[in-house]
C-alpha cells in the first residue's frame, strides 16, 4: 500500500474521471463529518472509494486530516492510498494510477515503513530514495584510525 499526500484538493469529479482512465470505478462514498464535542481528534473529510482492475483498490480522502496515532504526516490538503490486488496485472495498474494522480501529489509514502518514495518522470513509477552516502570529514577518518 502506497499514500500520497496532496497539495490541494482535487474536486471528486475529477478524480472520479481521473481514476476512470485507468479502469477504477466509485464503489461507494462517505460525507464528511465531524466528531462529537466529547470526542478528541479533528473533523474526518470525505472519503471515497475505487476499485480497479486486478483488484487494486483507491481510497481519496477529499480534505486535510491528521492522525490518530502520534504520527507526523507532511502538510497536505487531500490524501490518497492506493493498494495493490491479487490479480497478475496489479503492480501495472497500481502504476497506471500513481502516474495519472502525480498532478496532484506532493508527497508519495510506503504505507507500511512511512518511507519516502519519489516520481520517476522518465520510467514513471515509484521509487524508493536511493540511501545516501555516509558524508566523511578529514577529521573523522583521522579518528576512526
Amino acid at each position: 500500500m502506497i499514500t500520497a499526500f496532496c497539495h490541494c484538493c482535487p474536486p471528486v469529479t475529477e478524480v472520479t474521471c481521473t481514476l476512470h482512465d485507468a479502469g477504477c470505478y466509485l464503489q461507494f462514498s462517505m460525507d464528511a463529518c465531524s466528531p462529537p464535542s466529547w470526542a478528541s481528534g479533528g473533523a474526518i473529510p470525505a472519503q471515497y472509494h475505487y476499485t480497479g482492475p486486478s483488484g487494486v483498490e483507491v481510497l481519496f480522502l477529499a480534505g486535510r486530516d491528521s492522525a490518530s496515532n502520534g504520527e507526523r504526516l507532511p502538510p497536505h490538503q487531500a490524501r490518497f492510498w492506493i493498494d495493490g490486488g491479487p490479480g497478475q496485472r496489479s503492480g501495472e495498474v497500481q502504476q497506471r494510477i500513481v502516474s495519472l494522480l502525480q498532478q496532484y501529489v506532493s508527497c508519495w509514502r510506503d504505507g507500511l515503513t512511512q518511507e519516502k518514495l519519489y516520481y520517476h518522470s522518465e520510467t514513471s513509477r515509484l521509487e524508493r530514495f536511493p540511501p545516501r552516502k555516509k558524508k566523511t570529514t578529514k577529521q573523522s577518518k583521522r579518528q576512526g584510525q
